[in-house]
């Protein structure tokens, strides 16, 4: 589980036109709205090397189904 590349594939065309290689898929599961990304931290990591690390004030953040967010940020952004 976790980032495949885009399917179908398609081939790079130039340095401007780069198909589908840079763009990643998530497979995980991660819920929008719901994932904290201390939640998913915690499946990875002891707790004493999340509190050391530069995520550990981002322990609330939620999924917003592209990237993990402030949790206290409006709902119009958690749709995006």
């Amino acid at each position: 589980a976790g980032w495949y590349p885009s399917q179908p594939f398609q081939a790079p065309a130039s340095l401007i036109s780069q198909g589908s290689l840079p763009r990643l898929v998530n497979q995980t599961g991660l819920l929008r709205g719901q994932t904290r990304l201390g939640d998913e931290l915690r499946l990875l990591y002891p707790p004493a090397t999340i509190m050391a690390s530069a995520l550990a004030e981002m322990m609330s953040w939620i999924w917003n189904g592209t990237t993990f967010v402030p949790s206290q940020l409006p709902s119009s952004v958690m749709q995006t």
